[in-house]
C-alpha cells in the first residue's frame, strides 16, 4: 500500500513537471521568436553612402578621447546607419557614424541595453530554469496536498483492518475454545451452560461487528440533514434499554426542551444509545441518570464510578478501554463512534468526571 502511494506521488509530480516544463519551453520559444526581429542586426539601406573609413573613424575617436588607451573596435548598425565603435581600456566608447562622419560618446546606461540585447536568449533561458525549479517545488507541494486525503484514507483503512482483526480475534478464539472444550468433555457439561457461553460470545461478536461497520459508515458518509425531535428519539432509546435499567434499578430523568435537531435519525439514535448504555453500565445499582437537551446541547450525566483524569484525554480513541479500572467490559468503540458522528456535524464534545462521583458527557451542536 505504501509502495502504491509512493508510485502515485511520483507519477503525479512527474506529470505536473512535464506539463509545466512544456509550457515554459513553449512560452520561452515564443518570446525569443517574437523578440528576435527586434534584437537582430538591422540592415543598412542599399542606397546609403559611406563617407569615411575605419581609419578616419578611429582617428576621430582618439581625438575625442586623447590619452585613452585603445582596446578594440567593431562595426555596429543602429537605426539603419553604420557606426564604427571604438572601445578604450577605461570602459569608455566613441561611436562614429561612417555615413556622415558624426561622432558621439554613448551614455553609460546603453551598456545595459546592449548586454540585454546580446544575451537575451541566455537571459530567457535562465529565467525559464528558475521558473522550472519553482514549478518543481510547487508540483511537489500540490502533489502532496492532492494526495493527502488519499493518504489519510489509506491510513484509516489500514488501521480499520488492524482494529477489526484485533477486536474480532478474541471472541472468535473464545468461541473456538468453548466449542472444542464442549466436544472434548462430551456430556459433562449441560447443554444450556455451553449454549449460554456460546450465545454470550456470539452477542459480543455481533456487537463488535456492528460498531466497526458503524464507524466505517461514519467515515464514508456525507452530512445528511434531517429534522429530528430529540424527545421522541430519546424515549424510544430509553425503551430499548429498559431491560438493563430494570436489572440495575436505575431511573432516568429527562430535561428536554421541545426544540428539534437537524441530524440523521440513525446518528441521533447511535449517540443516545451509546451514551445511555455507558451511563447504565458504569452506574451503581439504584442510582439515577439525567439526560438534558437545551440550547442545542445534549448532556448525559450519571452518578457512577467516574473516570480518572489520566484517562479522559484518550477515551474517544478506538479500542481504548478504561474498563479494567471501571469494572466493565466492552469493545472500546462506543465513544469513538459518538466522536466520529459529532465531527460530521461540526459538534463539540466535552467530558466532566470525578472518580466515585460520576460523569457528564456533553455534545454541543451548531
Amino acid at each position: 500500500m505504501n509502495n502504491d502511494f509512493t508510485t502515485a506521488r511520483r507519477s503525479l509530480i512527474t506529470t505536473y513537471l512535464l506539463i509545466v516544463g512544456s509550457v515554459i519551453v513553449l512560452f520561452s520559444s515564443l518570446v525569443v521568436y517574437q523578440t528576435h526581429d527586434s534584437f537582430s542586426d538591422p540592415v543598412v539601406k542599399t542606397d546609403a553612402e559611406i563617407v569615411i573609413g575605419a581609419h578616419e573613424a578611429r582617428f576621430i575617436a582618439e581625438t575625442i578621447r586623447p590619452g585613452a588607451v585603445f582596446e578594440e573596435s567593431e562595426y555596429e548598425i543602429e537605426r539603419n546607419e553604420l557606426y564604427f565603435t571604438v572601445s578604450f581600456a577605461d570602459d569608455s566608447e566613441v561611436k562614429v557614424n561612417l555615413m556622415n562622419g558624426e561622432a558621439h560618446v554613448p551614455e553609460d546606461e546603453s551598456g545595459f541595453v546592449e548586454t540585454l540585447t546580446d544575451d537575451f536568449e541566455e537571459i530567457v533561458g535562465w529565467i525559464a530554469l528558475v521558473v522550472f525549479l519553482l514549478a518543481a517545488l510547487a508540483s511537489i507541494y500540490v502533489a502532496n496536498k492532492t494526495l493527502a486525503p488519499i493518504a489519510r484514507n489509506m491510513k484509516k483503512q489500514k488501521q480499520f483492518i488492524s482494529d477489526a482483526a484485533h477486536e474480532l480475534r478474541n471472541p472468535l478464539a473464545a468461541l473456538h475454545a468453548r466449542i472444542e472444550s464442549a466436544l472434548l468433555v462430551g456430556g459433562r457439561e449441560s447443554k444450556k451452560e455451553v449454549l449460554d457461553d456460546l450465545l454470550g460470545e456470539t452477542k459480543r461478536l455481533i456487537s463488535v461487528s456492528e460498531a466497526l461497520l458503524a464507524l466505517e459508515r461514519g467515515e464514508q458518509k456525507k452530512k445528511r440533514v434531517e429534522i429530528q425531535s430529540v424527545h421522541s428519539v430519546l424515549m424510544r432509546t430509553i425503551e430499548r434499554l429498559q431491560p438493563l435499567l430494570k436489572e440495575k434499578n436505575i431511573s432516568v430523568a429527562t430535561e428536554i426542551e421541545r426544540e428539534v435537531l437537524h441530524i440523521d435519525i440513525y446518528d441521533l439514535e447511535t449517540i443516545l444509545y451509546n451514551l445511555l448504555h455507558n451511563a447504565i453500565k458504569f452506574s451503581n445499582t439504584g442510582s439515577a441518570i439525567t439526560v438534558s437537551w437545551t440550547n442545542k446541547k445534549l448532556s448525559v450525566s450519571d452518578t457512577g464510578i467516574g473516570i480518572s483524569v489520566e484517562h479522559i484525554s484518550n477515551i474517544f480513541d478506538r479500542f481504548y478501554k478504561v474498563d479494567t479500572a471501571r469494572g466493565g467490559g466492552g469493545s472500546g468503540l462506543g465513544l469513538a463512534l459518538i466522536k466520529e458522528i459529532a465531527d460530521v456535524y461540526g459538534a463539540t464534545m466535552d467530558v466532566k468526571s470525578a472518580v466515585g462521583k460520576g460523569s457528564t458527557f456533553s455534545i454541543a451542536f451548531k
